[in-house]
């Protein structure tokens, strides 16, 4: 019986010290969210304040885009975030556009989640969206860069570096913990600076950036940052090339703590045909942006608002399950103001 025990523990030791092992080796680290600051702007407190902060910014009077129309999709309203979502097209026919709009309001950064998935033991893995809204409680969503899907690229979320690898030839985007968003050439980019910057919260690795450096937009296909490598990695001679009307999605930012998500549909003639690089440059400065980055797009493309899916898919086989996600999350307190209305709670 002594020895049936001796190996019994010896068994169980040896279990243990794996599971250790394992656990350490696999360990996901909480987002790093020290030194956040908070009241990065304002939030809108109710419907009529959201509406008239996101009309500040519009620059609708200088519109490029043929026959623009915009519809109200819904809105979000609570003490730390306040959310306007809605419906753009232009074109008509087969040359018809439709995307979605999201301004976002946030209080921190901790409520701009960049959502990376990952299986049972820690690796880097593809869920669907549903999934990231559940494990984040996500208002909105929306996809990221998909990292995935290539070996290089340097990779920050919550100031967690996921890889650091080459940005030679991509566009970044960096996003700090003072909700300052800002683009920039991945060419002799000093990442060792970046990754020391204790404001430093997200660095996505797609692109490329969607407005020159004076915050203007891009009119011609050879004015954004597209190098062999990139090229290469995305086939730009294909039919996802820059200069080929695609599914896309992008973010912008008007001012600190105010960002502007956009997706568009494509492939679907007489619903939306999709966007090219500079359709995307001008949607995002005449919603706002002041500095705007493209994102993973085609069968990524994806746009989530308080559960429902707003984007469509040319067809099932299309759709792609991301690897990573960019969630809004919030309190869901209302404001003073909300709390006051008619009907508040």
């Amino acid at each position: 019986m002594r020895a049936v025990y001796r190996v019994f523990a010896a068994v169980v030791s040896i279990v243990i010290l794996l599971s250790f092992i394992c656990s350490c080796g696999k360990k996901v680290r909480e987002p790093d969210n020290t030194n956040l600051k908070k009241g990065i702007c304002a939030i809108p407190e109710n419907e009529e304040e959201l509406l008239e902060a996101a009309a500040r910014v519009k620059r609708y009077g200088e519109s490029c885009l043929p026959g623009r129309t915009v519809e109200n999709v819904g809105t979000y309203l609570a003490e730390d975030c306040a959310i306007l979502v809605r419906r753009l097209t232009f074109g008509e026919g087969k040359e018809t556009v439709t995307a979605h709009v999201a301004d976002v309001y946030i209080d921190n950064m901790s409520q701009f989640v960049g959502y990376v998935c990952r299986d049972g033991n820690g690796d880097l893995t593809k869920k669907p969206a549903s999934d990231a809204i559940s494990d984040t409680n996500a208002v909105l969503l929306i996809n990221a860069d998909f990292l995935t899907a290539r070996s290089w690229g340097l990779y920050v979320r919550g100031g967690r570096t996921i890889r650091d690898k080459g940005t030679e030839g991509v566009d970044l985007c960096l996003i700090g913990k003072s909700g300052k968003m800002r683009v920039c050439s991945g060419d002799g980019f000093n990442k060792k600076s970046a990754l020391k910057d204790s404001d430093l919260y997200h660095i996505f690795s797609f692109g490329p950036s969607l407005l020159n450096d004076d915050g203007s937009p891009r009119d011609k296909d050879g004015e954004f940052h597209i190098t062999d490598k990139y090229s290469k990695w995305n086939n730009y001679e294909s039919s996802v090339g820059f200069p080929v009307p695609n599914p896309r999605t992008a973010i912008g930012q008007a001012e600190d703590g105010h960002f502007i998500f956009v997706t568009v549909d494509g492939r679907m003639k007489g619903y939306s045909r999709g966007a090219t690089f500079p359709e995307m440059s001008h949607i995002l400065w005449e919603e706002g942006a002041a500095v705007a980055y493209n994102l993973d797009g085609g069968g990524s493309e994806i746009m989530v608002f308080k559960g429902e899916e707003l984007t469509r898919q040319y067809s099932e086989e299309s759709k792609r399950i991301p690897s990573d996600y960019i969630c809004i999350t919030s309190s869901g307190k209302a404001s003073e103001k909300e709390k006051a209305a008619p009907g508040g709670n």
